[in-house]
């Protein structure tokens, strides 16, 4: 190896170590929790109930067909 590779690869791992070591940032609490709290829209974490109807009406058809084009 050449002295600048063995150079870049002593710089590349000390760089590694230097940032596995540092600190890590502390998880503040989160902003958005106040939001959630408030529930202005009156959220809950389950969705309300459907009422089965059944199938939809067929449409009425037309009798009154015209075929156009080729």
């Amino acid at each position: 190896m050449s002295k600048n590779s063995s150079q870049a690869a002593f710089a590349a791992i000390a760089l590694g170590v230097f940032l596995s070591t540092a600190p890590q940032p502390v998880a503040s609490e989160n902003p958005y929790l106040a939001i959630s709290k408030r529930n202005a829209f009156s959220l809950s974490n389950e969705p309300p109930k459907r009422k089965d109807a059944g199938p939809p009406p067929e449409p009425p058809k037309s009798e009154d067909i015209k075929l156009t084009g080729i």
